[in-house]
């Protein structure tokens, strides 16, 4: 009786399923926007400096799994790292990420970080919203667009000390989008100065303006030169505009494939020869199909990412790869929830080592793994959970050995009824759902 309740339930849902693939899901989306400010744009040698970043839901709805990339010029040595205090979340900063779980409609928090200047001039710290799981409706993530409200800029001056009122020294805007220059001093216009290099020789406050180059809230800041000591061995000769731009700067990669470019599939051993190429989910169970006279058997599902975005040089610092509960999954009707059946559903995600067809696979055909750098997704039982995965290993395998490397194979630890994980595989309708892969790198020589 319990399985055949279970077919019929199941047809009422692909009914309904019929119908959501017809008319459509509703694109509702989230509108994010991303403040920060300098407690004080002017900070001395040794003295802690203070930047306040405000995040902010604008909409009517929760948003979730946001993640705020924030770079600010650590390395070579311009600024020293003091301290972080999330409103909520956390940051880490070795990577520069904020990761907030879930913001409330309406709701605003703040991340004020602390540091203390190493060198002197001036110095801009720029943050840019990196994702979230919903559409944003008026900004695109991680895409270094200055005007949209996701992203955001502020700036310090430490005054650069000089032992006479007359000298030469220079500023320099290393940055070609940076045009139409007006230059001022003290406020004032300097005639006949339009370029990019401005020549110093007396004391003062030199500013810019650029149509070109936003400044933040509180104003570009001034490279002041004032009389005084200086602490340091060296005066350097020229100043420039710093951004966190240096070839150690990590670089994010995110793919989220849909039903195009995406490439998963679905085999099972109750039917041995049948690929399921084009299924909207991405899962593995042990289930029993009694009621169509297939009996007991396993799901397993393999996945494959494209990384020829990735430069041969990168050097692969993080790699997470995002798994989306599927709701309108036939299976979730009959398991309501990721499913133990009070014990173990821990699945394992292993690299492939040999070729593959999304339309063609089938567990009799299924390809070869390697159990190395296998990465273990923990049991999870919880209604409609979500799963973030560190792959870090296992993408770092793939970009080293591409010949070797045709993707991941997940599969249930111990493949007994009845267990299963629900997942929204790349054909899902809601782009949003997709697996998302996101890696985080910097690049070597």
């Amino acid at each position: 009786m319990k399985n055949t309740q279970r077919y019929f339930l199941a047809m009422i849902v692909v009914i309904l399923q019929f119908s959501y693939e017809c008319f459509g899901q509703s694109n509702i989306s989230i509108d994010l926007r991303l403040q920060s400010t300098s407690e004080n744009q002017t900070v001395q040698m040794g003295a802690e400096g203070k930047i306040i970043f405000t995040l902010e839901n604008q909409s009517s709805i929760k948003a979730t799994n946001i993640k705020v990339f924030i770079n600010i010029p650590y390395f070579p040595p311009f600024v020293k790292f003091a301290s972080a205090n999330p409103l909520k979340g956390s940051f880490d900063v070795g990577s520069g990420l904020w990761s907030i779980s879930e913001l409330n409609a309406q709701e605003t928090i703040s991340l004020t970080l602390k540091y203390i200047p190493m060198e002197y001039g001036v110095w801009y710290a720029e943050a840019e919203i990196f994702s979230s799981n919903e559409r944003d409706s008026d900004s695109t993530p991680n895409n270094n667009i200055d005007s949209e409200d996701d992203f955001t800029r502020s700036c310090f001056s430490m005054p650069i000390k000089v032992s006479s009122s007359t000298f030469g020294r220079q500023i320099i805007l290393d940055d070609s989008k940076i045009t139409n220059i007006v230059w001022k001093k003290d406020g004032q216009t300097i005639a006949n100065q339009t370029s990019n290099i401005l020549p110093v020789t007396s004391v003062g406050s030199y500013s810019f303006s650029s149509p070109s180059f936003i400044c933040p809230s509180q104003g570009c800041c001034p490279y002041v030169f004032e009389l005084g000591q200086s602490p340091l061995c060296c005066e350097p000769l020229e100043y420039g505009l710093v951004r966190a731009t240096t070839d150690q700067q990590e670089n994010f990669l995110i793919l989220q494939p849909d039903s195009t470019d995406g490439k998963d599939a679905n085999f099972t051993s109750v039917l041995p020869n049948l690929n399921i190429g084009k299924s909207l989910d991405f899962h593995v169970m042990t289930w029993t199909w009694n009621a169509a006279g297939l009996g007991a058997g396993s799901r397993r599902t393999l996945i494959y990412f494209d990384l020829s975005e990735l430069p041969a040089n990168a050097i692969i610092k993080e790699a997470t790869l995002d798994l989306f509960f599927n709701k309108t999954s036939l299976d979730y009707a009959s398991v309501g929830q990721q499913f133990g059946a009070n014990t173990s559903n821990q699945s394992v995600l292993r690299r492939v080592t040999s070729p593959w067809e999304e339309l063609g696979v089938t567990w009799a055909t299924q390809p070869s793994v390697t159990n190395e750098n296998q990465v273990f997704i923990p049991s999870n039982t919880g209604l409609e959970t979500d799963v973030t995965i560190d792959i870090t290993n296992l993408i770092r395998d793939q970009h080293t050995y591409p010949e070797q490397s045709f993707g991941f194979m997940m599969s249930l630890v111990t493949e007994q009824i009845y267990r299963s994980m629900i997942f929204a595989s790349s054909d899902h309708p809601d782009a949003t759902k997709h697996p998302r892969l996101t890696i985080a790198y910097t690049l070597g020589n």
